[in-house]
This record gives structure tokens, sequence and C-alpha cells, in this order.
């Protein structure tokens, strides 16, 4: 557990997830006119429209993330985050026109975490932890599994990971472990079946720490599920899968395609 703490913001109990994570790279630097208010943290500096109160309590959230010991030695972290929190959930997407399932996004190229007021804990530390490991070499599927469940791994409720498609067909997982595209609603539903099939043999955190460690040979995690499953993983690359997903493109990235 002790690789993973720098990637796990310590926060109070949260609503279920439901957004889809992402990264967006249309937006504009804090400096956008009509009523927004501004915050300056130790570590972060935020434009938004919240109260005072909502804003103290992301204040706190934000600061224990990035000011962690562990985060400090970083090389990876930049200095000042910068912070936009929209009125609500429906001012965010009017705005950004992004649908019903956005609760917010991440801008490495600004350095910027995008949300709103309201947003709750757990979805704002995933779009902190998917900041944070933008810059490593992993696959897309890879940073929003890591993202998604280490503040869950953390409180023990793995099963709120990837809710929105508990009830979705699932993809095959072997095309899921090939990707390198942001995972949809029959991807996230297999990524959840993943996530509590190692949470119940005692093999998330593992499998966790494996994807966070620096990049091998294995940049799928194909290796790394086969040595958790000595008994052979043919059958578990099957049967989490009812849909007929393509998994076109390049089997094994380079450190260079894996943005």
């Amino acid at each position: 557990m002790a690789r993973l703490i720098p990637f796990i913001c310590l926060l109070c109990c949260a609503s279920t997830l439901a957004a889809i994570a992402v990264e967006y790279d249309l937006d504009k630097p804090l400096d956008l006119p009509g009523k927004w208010r501004y915050y300056t943290g130790a570590h972060f500096y935020a434009q938004h429209r919240c109260n005072d109160a909502q804003m103290r309590l992301h204040a706190r959230r934000i600061e224990n993330y990035l000011g962690a010991p562990s985060r400090e030695s970083d090389p990876e972290i930049e200095p000042l985050l910068q912070v936009r929190l929209y009125a609500s959930a429906a001012d965010y997407r009017r705005n950004l026109k992004f649908s019903k399932y956005r609760d917010g996004h991440f801008n490495k190229r600004l350095n910027l975490i995008v949300s709103y007021c309201d947003v709750s804990a757990i979805m704002l530390a995933e779009q902190l932890n998917l900041h944070a490991l933008a810059a490593k070499p992993l696959r897309k599927w890879q940073r929003v599994f890591i993202a998604e469940l280490l503040p869950l791994v953390s409180q023990n409720r793995v099963f709120a990971a990837f809710a929105d498609a508990e009830k979705d067909k699932r993809a095959k997982l072997l095309a899921v472990l090939l990707s390198n595209h942001w995972p949809g609603r029959t991807e996230r539903a297999t990524l959840r079946r993943l996530a509590i099939l190692l949470a119940e043999r005692q093999q998330l955190e593992g499998f966790l720490e494996k994807l966070i460690e620096p990049v091998t040979a294995d940049d799928t995690g194909l290796e790394t599920l086969e040595a958790l499953f000595p008994e052979g993983i043919q059958s578990l690359l099957e049967s989490p899968g009812e849909g007929n997903l393509d998994a076109k493109g390049n089997k094994t990235l380079r450190k260079g395609q894996m943005k």
C-alpha cells in the first residue's frame, strides 16, 4: 500500500461515482469574464463560483492532496495547480457543452482541474489522480482504473467503482487491456468486474501497485494478471465480455505513444 499513498486523496465519505473521466484540452486560462471569485492556496489557485463554505471544503481537500509529504518531492507534480469550479453541475455541463455524465475533467497543458462547487469528494479525488498520472507512461484505461479505484480502496468501497456502468453490457477484457482510449460504458463495466474480482481475491492493491510501477515490458497488464492467476486467465479474458469490442491498433505501446 505504501506505493499507492502518493496517489490517494484522504477524504471524507462521498457519493457514488457516476461520470466518465476524460482529458479535455480546449480550456482557457483562469481569466474568464463573469461572476467569478478567486482563491489562492499554498499549492493551488482557484477561479470559482462557490460559497465560502464550499470553497473552504475543497481547499482543504486539495491542499491535503497536493501538500502531502509524499507528493512534495515528486518532480512530475507542478508547484501550483489551477482549479476552476462552476456553480453547479448544470452550469459546468451547459457552459462546456458536456453530457449529463460529465462531472469533471483535467487539462494537463494548462495544469488545470475543472469541476463544480458541489462535486463529490471522490470525484474530485479522481480528477486529481488523473492529473497526477497524466505524465506517466500508462494506457488510458490504466489511468482511469487507478484514479477511480484508489480513493475507494482507501475506504474499502470497491463496489462503488464504475457504478455508472454497473448494468451495462461488458466488453471483452482482452480488448480493454489492449486499448488506449478513454473507456466507454461497456469498457467501464468490464473494469468494474475486474476490480471486484481482484478485490475478492485480495489482489487489487497488488495489481494497482504493479500498474503504477515504472514501465516494464508488460504495458497491458496481461503478465501481471497471469502472475496473479496461476491457474490461467484465458477464461477471465473471455468471460467478462458480452460485447464485441474491436481491438484494432498497436497492441504494444511505446513510451512516446502512451499519451
